[in-house]
């Protein structure tokens, strides 16, 4: 059993000294993945999860804090130039330049951040203020729009931070400071049923589930209750409608999607525990090859959500039965997630509704145990370490060296699963400057982005090597980031891609990366 912790926010608490009166001042931003991790360079297996989490548009303002003036600075970013910005984990590192004549005296901020607002149907603009943000309001999402599928533009997902200190995190071009941690959350909320019968109860069938109007408001804003800005930024607690908007009407109908339901020995053992983790709870129902029967995105609630599941059983023969649902008022809020289990029984369906926080990237323990190691395969020998004053790099050069082989360490990854399953491991690199070639039995393949490495239970191995796509101009004032790290994710069905601490055998970097620098042949030689 292993267990992968969560990524935490962290707050740099050392001052910064303040930037001369004549310079201008930056800021860096970075979009945490502790809520959302889009496995956006990932390739394959395609889960749906990094759909959810993927950020299409991202619009950010700074302003003087508890002021409704013009932003200090205020960016955009989308298609290629945003895709260039996100690193491995779903992290994007965003720069914005400081109006410093218009920075008031005690130098705290406000920050508010939106992605994928066009593809919401909202219009936030540049010279927006505090009071046009907060009025923003989210109409789509609604039951008679409702969908299982994530928008073209992608889900609202977005955050308001109040409170951050300048002097830490302001400085100069030529000394950049620790980038602020925000994590964003999303705007909507899902709803995800699980159904299953007994082995041999073929006859069971669902016909459809109805979710009860007057649940959903109409209109909620787009974004949640400010925070302010700490070490741990927590999840929003409470729901943002906008009374005046009132309720659909409309119920919400869910038709099956595929007519033969999963089966299970012992579907009553897949019930949640009284303690149990659901990260847990989520993955042992996937373990079991349990998959969702429908999945609905939806505005947040301040109403109780009640339903009903309509079925059929073989001992009942045609008519249709019922079995109701009921999720309390204040649990449907942004970022959360509705999970319902139901399961049939010899008499009746049995339905038990979950409430959870929508992080996909959270902690998780598999019922399954997998087990990997790397090895460097080249010897001490050509694993050089390039020491540039600060940190210490493995070294890697453009080409291959007499032998056919690339300059770059020989390294190799082994894995093994308990049990068969659909979870793989990916190595990738967070720099599009580099990338990796495979060998097998002494053969390179071209380079790729990305290597996918299936688990199955038969011992596998991967040998690699981590190169440059090109030469670098290392004589140049500003040679363009001649480093990456390589980092290893597991890939899991139905859950979003995780890291994992693969880097054991003390090569530069931590224990969840790998650092490498460009360098000539002759420097690798």
């Amino acid at each position: 059993m292993m267990l992968i912790p969560v990524l935490a926010c962290a707050c740099i608490r050392e001052a910064i000294v303040f930037p001369d009166k004549d310079e201008d001042r930056f800021l860096r931003m970075t979009f945490s993945a502790e809520d959302l991790l889009p496995a956006v360079k990932s390739g394959e297996p395609n889960n749906g999860l990094s759909e959810e989490s993927a950020l299409r548009q991202i619009q950010v303002w700074v302003f003087n804090a508890d002021s409704d003036d013009l932003p200090l600075a205020c960016k955009e970013v989308s298609g290629t130039e945003l895709s260039r910005l996100v690193d491995s984990y779903g992290e994007v590192t965003i720069t914005v330049v400081i109006d410093k004549m218009r920075l008031a005296p005690r130098m705290l901020l406000d920050i508010y951040v939106a992605a994928n607002a066009s593809g919401s149907g909202l219009d936030l603009f540049p010279d927006s203020r505090p009071s046009d943000l907060d009025a923003a309001l989210l109409r789509c999402f609604s039951p008679s729009d409702a969908t299982g599928t994530v928008p073209p533009g992608g889900l609202p997902i977005s955050r308001v931070v109040k409170g951050v200190e300048g002097r830490q995190h302001l400085c100069p071009a030529h000394s950049p400071a620790p980038p602020i941690k925000i994590p964003l959350v999303r705007a909507v909320s899902k709803v995800r049923f699980y159904l299953v019968r007994p082995n041999g109860l073929s006859s069971a069938r669902i016909e459809r589930i109805v979710i009860d109007g007057n649940c959903i408001g109409r209109e909620t804003y787009f974004f949640p209750e400010p925070v302010r800005y700490a070490e741990s930024i927590p999840d929003p607690s409470q729901t943002r409608l906008r009374e005046a908007g009132g309720y659909h009407s409309t119920p919400l109908q869910l038709q099956p999607q595929e007519t033969d339901l999963c089966s299970h020995p012992a579907p009553e053992r897949l019930k949640r525990q009284a303690s149990e983790n659901i990260g847990d709870y989520v993955a042992r129902v996937q373990a079991a090859a349990v998959r969702p029967f429908g999945v609905t995105y939806l505005k947040e609630s301040d109403k109780a959500l009640t339903g009903t599941i309509y079925y059929t059983m073989g001992v009942s023969g045609s008519q249709v039965r019922e079995a109701h649902f009921h999720l309390e008022p204040g649990c449907f809020i942004r970022n959360h997630e509705w999970i319902v289990y139901a399961f049939f029984s010899k008499d009746r369906l049995y339905v038990c509704p979950e409430i959870a926080p929508w992080t996909d990237a959270g902690v998780f323990s598999f019922d399954w145990n997998y087990t990997y190691t790397l090895t460097n395969q080249t010897g001490a020998t050509h694993t050089r370490i390039l020491d540039d004053g600060e940190a210490d790099y493995v070294m890697c050069a453009y080409g291959t060296g007499p032998d056919g082989l690339p300059y770059s360490p020989k390294l190799q990854i082994d894995r093994w699963s308990s049990i068969p399953t659909q979870a793989g491991m990916l190595l990738l690199a967070d720099n599009p400057d580099f990338g990796l070639i495979e060998e097998d039995s002494g053969v390179l393949s071209p380079i790729k982005d990305h290597i996918y490495m299936p688990l199955d239970t038969m011992v596998r191995s991967t040998v690699f090597y981590v190169v440059p796509r090109h030469p670098f101009d290392l004589a140049g004032p500003n040679p363009a980031h001649p480093q990456t790290k390589l980092k290893l994710l597991l890939n899991s069905v139905g859950l979003a891609s995780i890291r994992l601490p693969f880097n054991m055998i003390d090569l530069p970097g931590d224990t969840e990366t790998i650092r490498y620098h460009y360098v000539t042949p002759d420097q690798f030689k």
